[in-house]
C-alpha cells in the first residue's frame, strides 16, 4: 500500500524578517543609485554656497562682471538642467537695480529645425528677472532648461543681457548642445 505524504513548507519569523529587509535594501539601493545618477547628469540643480564660490571665482577668470559657470552645456532631451550664472555690481553706488534677460543669440545648426521662440521655450525658469545688488556684491542664479524629447539634436547659443538702471551693463554667452538621452537617462531619470 502506498501512503500519500504531504510536505509542509514552514517559514520561520526570522526568515520572513530577512526577506523583508532584503527587499527594502534593494528598493533603497535603487532609489539611491537613481538619485545619484540623475543628479550627475542633470547639471546644476540649485545654487548652494559652494556653487556661489565657484561662480564668484569666475569673475577674475573671465574678466567680466557677468559670468556663466559652464560656457558649453550638453543637455540631454527630457532632462532638467541648470546653467549657473552671476552678476557682480562693480558700480560705486550703494544699492543698484539690475535686470537680466536671456535670449537666443544664434540658432547655429538648429536653424531650419526650430524657431527662436521654440529655443527660448526650452528655458523653463530664469529667462528674466530684476534684483537689487549692493555695491561690490554679486547675485547668482540659475537658468533651468527642459529640452523636449522631440527636439532635434543640434547646437545653439544663448546670451544673458544685464542692465543696470535700464542701461546695458554687460553680457555673457553660453552654448547649449542638445544630445540624445542615454539609456540610463531614459530608464532612471
Amino acid at each position: 500500500m502506498l501512503k500519500k505524504k504531504s510536505g509542509a513548507m514552514e517559514l520561520s519569523t526570522s526568515t520572513i524578517v530577512i526577506v523583508v529587509i532584503a527587499v527594502l535594501m534593494l528598493i533603497l539601493g535603487t532609489v539611491l543609485v537613481k538619485k545619484t545618477m540623475c543628479a550627475a547628469i542633470g547639471g546644476i540643480d540649485s545654487i548652494n554656497d559652494m556653487m556661489k564660490k565657484e561662480i564668484k571665482d569666475l569673475y577674475s577668470d573671465q574678466n567680466n562682471n557677468v559670468v556663466v559657470k559652464e560656457l558649453t552645456n550638453e543637455i540631454a532631451k527630457g532632462i532638467y538642467y541648470g546653467v549657473g550664472f552671476g552678476i557682480k555690481n562693480e558700480d560705486k553706488k550703494t544699492n543698484t537695480k539690475f535686470s537680466y534677460e536671456v535670449k537666443v543669440s544664434d540658432l547655429g545648426d538648429c536653424k531650419g529645425k526650430i524657431t527662436e521662440k521654440e529655443a527660448e521655450n526650452y528655458m523653463s525658469m530664469g529667462k528674466s528677472a530684476s534684483t537689487n545688488i549692493v555695491a561690490g556684491e554679486s547675485f547668482e542664479d540659475l537658468i533651468k532648461f527642459n529640452i523636449p524629447k522631440g527636439a532635434p539634436l543640434c547646437n545653439l547659443k544663448y546670451e544673458i543681457t544685464v542692465k543696470n538702471n535700464g542701461e546695458l551693463y554687460g553680457t555673457a554667452r553660453f552654448e547649449v548642445i542638445i544630445k540624445k538621452a542615454s539609456m540610463i537617462n531614459s530608464v532612471l531619470c
